[in-house]
């Protein structure tokens, strides 16, 4: 057998010693797992009976299917067959080597372990046990509610340059991405019968273009390997790891090369590109995308109203409302790039002039008109029973980006006071309410509707409506309470207590809900968090539900309530957001406030389980006035950041102490 130059020079096994090397070996680089970088062979390695590759620095500029390739051959050359199918679930997720026997592999024969193979229907990890928690606590089974098959089997056909050439492997792709993106973040712009009646003529790339289908594979792709990971009881994707990566790639570059002459099919993939950019922790490149977008729908005239000779044409109709409904999904996330920052924003104050996405506007011609600036003359209590989901989302995420605003302003420049019943802060808060109390049946998050959701996958777009409307209540209102230093803040040093009061119980009220709405989601797996916002609206709402325990209600009652609400928020982060960044960032900043306020019991577990330095994660609130109060999880803030490490990426980083001393002090909470 012909093996690799850098397989034949591997080196002879000699005794470990306590040094250790400063990057992973590339056997555990393919694998996923942790190296222990031990000298001059990793343990994993030693424990496989593989001859250990070393820590070539070198293999670092090694692309991923090169380092899949270099590791077949070490494990030919070994004489060990490498592990890719057929594990059973406990070894898989223990990374032991599997005899793979039915219907008991030898390993789980003797611990006394429950033995179940993930390849068969009927037995998915997830319903068996109930997954415990380090807290200790149970929730219900998790169910894995769209059966992905063996992503690891494809693994290396995600990251090529071409789309698959199997239609199976394109239609699940095609099929995840209208599962689990299209109901989120105003997607839904495609026609999804139109798509797939295109796709099964074998026609996508003349009716759609091929950018589109690029990206919404990409999309699909990025859903079926964070499903793959939590199938296996993994949450923590590789750093290096974007399946979709190549095509998202070469479908911007496709859209690119004919800036000078964009089509509503460029816009199209360049919304889904974005929304790839963000869902893989590219921000800087999403941030610079969004003014692309912007621009195009100027170009093409896509933001004014259209009504020609023809509006009574069906087929005029319906791409209208699809251009409609396109310039809507990009408003929706120049919004939510610049969050509250008006000088990130493309469209500043303005609204495009077009109806918002209503009930069935896809296929109907005399669907009610209602205009987003409607909000201040029909009312949402008009507004609300006629749109659909888009559309309510438009219009609380509206509403939110005003509150956000106008806590960012001083006191002095308000016309009255926020306590006056005219203010816009009453009225936000009554026009976010009422929205919620007259949510239409559908969109309701009940126990019975839950199961209709799941059949017609909308469970992730109505659970983030959810969240939403929540954190628009909570982000406004949190200005309240002690420690969230926004300007608006200093208001309250001359309102009643009374309207403090109803602010803060307002503001502990709509946190709990989005708390509530945690331990509801996860019983049903990943699906409900497929928008990233989830997790950032978590952080904020448990934040506050402890500032206020800590600050304005420490009755036991409360606190046994916040206490519940610490566990699940932990339990939420440690199962879907295990990265590297995921502890380090959600957890980082989250552990240090249950230290200071009484939870310390609650969040040792998940710092004893994955170390947390609290110096490099400092607990936070609110963000400084030079990045305008932004926190360290908004859009903008996380492409700065993005721009920093890569200028710094040369750099070499000092290692932090492991027995560094906790610096638990109130003063760092002024600094979020």
């Amino acid at each position: 057998m012909d093996l690799p130059e850098d397989v034949k020079k591997l080196p002879a096994r000699v005794p470990p010693t306590d040094e250790k090397a400063d990057i992973a070996c590339l056997v555990c680089r393919s694998r996923k797992v942790k190296c222990d970088r031990s000298l001059p062979h990793c343990t994993n390695c030693a424990r496989l009976g593989l001859n250990c590759p070393g820590y070539d620095v070198e293999t670092q500029t090694k692309s991923r299917i090169e380092i899949q390739k270099s590791a077949e051959s070490i494990f030919k050359a070994s004489g060990v067959e490498k592990r890719r199918v057929g594990s059973c679930s406990e070894c898989r997720s223990s990374k032991h080597r599997c005899t793979r026997t039915r219907p008991t592999c030898r390993r789980c024969d003797v611990k006394g372990l429950a033995c179940v193979y993930p390849d068969r229907p009927e037995s998915n990890r997830f319903h068996g046990q109930p997954q415990v928690f380090p807290g200790g606590s149970e929730f219900q089974q998790f169910q894995v509610l769209n059966p992905i098959g063996d992503f690891e089997a494809d693994r290396d056909l995600y990251h090529a340059r071409n789309l698959p050439e199997q239609p199976s492997l394109r239609l699940k792709l095609v099929t995840a991405f209208f599962d689990r993106s299209y109901h989120l973040r105003c997607l839904d712009f495609i026609d999804r019968q139109a798509f797939m009646e295109s796709f099964e003529r074998d026609s996508i790339i003349q009716d759609f273009g091929e950018p589109v289908l690029l990206a919404v594979c990409a999309l699909g792709a990025r859903h079926l390997y964070l499903d793959y990971l939590f199938s296996i009881g993994s949450t923590a994707p590789a750093p290096d790891e974007f399946p979709g990566q190549p095509w998202a790639e070469k479908a911007r570059n496709e859209v690119l090369s004919e800036m000078n002459n964009p089509t509503v099919q460029h816009l199209m993939a360049m919304v889904l590109l974005c929304d790839y950019s963000l869902r893989t922790d590219q921000n800087s490149l999403a941030f610079i995308l969004v003014s692309f977008l912007y621009r195009v729908i100027r170009l093409l005239g896509l933001d004014e109203p259209n009504e020609l000779l023809h509006s009574h044409d069906p087929a005029f109709t319906l791409q209208r409302n699809i251009e409609n409904r396109l310039v809507w999904a990009c408003f929706f996330i120049d919004l939510f790039m610049a969050t509250a920052g008006e000088k990130n924003a493309s469209w500043g104050n303005r609204v495009p002039n077009i109806p918002l996405p209503t009930q069935q506007s896809h296929r109907t011609i005399g669907s009610p008109k209602l205009y987003l600036s409607d909000i201040e003359t029909v009312g949402v209590m008009q507004m609300t029973p006629n749109l659909d989901l888009s559309g309510i989302v438009l219009m609380t995420v509206r509403l939110r980006i005003k509150g956000l605003h106008l806590i960012r302003k001083q006191p002095q420049s308000l016309s009255v006071n926020i306590c006056d019943p005219s203010s816009a802060f009453i009225k936000i808060i009554q026009q976010v309410e009422t929205i919620y109390r007259l949510l239409p049946r559908h969109l309701r998050l009940d126990d019975d509707n839950i199961h209709n959701l799941k059949r017609n996958q909308s469970l992730g777009g109505v659970f983030f409506l959810h969240f939403l409307i929540h954190a628009a209540i909570f982000d406004l209102t949190r200005v309240s309470l002690p420690g969230f230093a926004f300007p608006i803040a200093r208001a309250f040093q001359s309102v009643s207590t009374e309207f403090s009061s109803y602010c803060q119980q307002r503001c502990r009220f709509h946190a709990a809900r989005a708390i509530d709405l945690v331990r509801k989601g996860l019983q049903h797996g990943r699906t409900p968090f497929d928008d990233m916002f989830t997790a950032d609206a978590a952080l904020e709402a448990i934040k506050i539900l402890i500032i206020y325990n800590a600050t304005v209600d420490p009755s036991p009652d409360i606190s046994r309530h916040t206490w519940g609400d610490v566990q699940t928020t932990l339990q939420f982060f440690d199962l879907f957001h295990s990265s590297k960044d995921g502890p380090k960032s959600y957890m980082g900043t989250l552990l240090p406030l249950c230290y200071i306020f009484g939870f310390r019991d609650a969040a040792e577990p998940y710092r004893t389980k994955d170390p947390v330095s609290f110096t490099e994660n400092p607990a936070e609130l609110t963000g400084s006035a030079e990045v305008e109060h932004l926190s360290q999880f908004a859009p903008f803030r996380r492409a700065r950041t993005n721009i920093k490490r890569s200028q710094s990426a040369g750099g070499s980083k000092t290692p932090s102490s492991q027995n560094e001393q906790l610096s638990l002090v109130m003063q760092p909470l002024l600094a979020y």
